[in-house]
């Protein structure tokens, strides 16, 4: 009865130390199963974020998918020895634009083949996500504005409040922003340098150059005002004249000349304070004052426009290119 008894003590011994055995196998199953969840989360994560900053700062010049490339090529050299992967890892990204700069949002989902819940049939995914902003490495901003007489009293005061604020914002000293400002009334009048844009001298140059000075305004056609006209474009001088009520020029008066490219926020902020009643234009040529902020903003005239910073007009790229037309006024007929 001893024995018996004996034996059966052996035998429950051995039973415990088959549970015990079995519990402890799995205790280390699971945790070698949490370890490579936990490593290919941490792998996944750090791969998904590189990648979205590696799209974020892909020259898309070379083509419209090119963030997207630059994210797919990113994420798949940072997992390439990621292992215990079933299968391939699905993974996604979106972008969102704003003024200066992008946002990138991306996830990734893996479905992982663990030792432990293969035995069990289990499925585990690993699901990351990351959204990351970045500011665009360049800003050119042009600001298209009337100064045509319409514009008086409260309007052009409310014009020159709310330019002086954009300088103030835009030319902070800290951005890699750039301002062109165009002031327009019946035409835009250019800076002095620009004289290389006259077709010759005029036949006349007491109607076309007051006190035989270029009046920095010229005349365009209706080619040049539908297709646009580059820097190898040449025009007549505009004529010096007045037609409402001979009250003011045509062409804006002196001081009113376009800043172009710049990063001088005392020049700007110069040229806005001239946005008085007494320095308005006659004449609302919208179109003339469009087409002189799209060549500010357009690489056909890097190099081209005085006073510019160096390497602007930029290439369509990262260069994030806005233009702001604000006018009161019906475009005039000046042809």
């Amino acid at each position: 009865m001893k024995r018996s008894f004996r034996k059966d003590e052996r035998g429950a011994v051995a039973i415990i130390v088959s549970v015990l055995t079995l519990a402890l196998l799995s205790i280390i199953a699971f945790s070698l199963d949490m370890m490579i969840i936990t490593k290919a989360r941490t792998q996944m994560q750090s791969s998904l974020d590189a990648a979205v900053l590696a799209a974020l700062q892909a020259d898309v010049g070379t083509g419209g998918g090119a963030r997207r490339d630059a994210f797919n090529n990113s994420f798949d050299a940072h997992t390439t020895e990621l292992g215990f992967i079933d299968g391939s890892i699905n993974r996604g990204i979106s972008f969102e634009r704003d003024l200066g700069s992008i946002r990138g949002q991306a996830s990734a989902t893996a479905l992982l083949d663990l030792p432990f819940a293969s035995i069990f049939n289990q499925e585990i995914r690993v699901n990351v996500e990351t959204d990351a902003l970045f500011s665009s490495p360049e800003l050119e901003l042009a600001l298209v504005l009337d100064i045509s007489t319409s514009m008086e009293g409260s309007k052009i005061s409310e014009l020159r409040n709310a330019t002086s604020m954009v300088i103030d914002s835009v030319l902070d000293g800290t951005s890699e922003a750039v301002l062109s400002i165009i002031p327009f009334g019946g035409s835009v009048r250019l800076p002095a340098a620009m004289n290389g844009l006259l077709n010759g001298a005029p036949s006349n140059p007491n109607l076309f150059w007051a006190d035989g000075l270029w009046n920095q305004c010229l005349t365009y056609d209706p080619d040049d005002l539908r297709d646009g006209f580059g820097p190898g474009v040449r025009h007549d001088p505009l004529a010096h004249f007045y037609v409402f009520n001979r009250r003011n020029a045509w062409c804006p008066l002196a001081g009113n000349e376009a800043v172009f490219a710049t990063r001088d926020n005392a020049a700007a902020q110069a040229l806005v304070s001239n946005f008085t009643d007494a320095n308005l234009a006659d004449g609302t040529s919208t179109d003339v004052g469009v087409n002189w902020g799209l060549n500010a903003l357009s690489p056909r005239w890097e190099g081209e426009l005085p006073d510019a910073e160096a390497d602007f007009p930029a290439k369509f790229g990262s260069t994030t290119k806005v233009m702001v037309v604000m006018s009161d006024g019906a475009i005039v007929n000046h042809y």
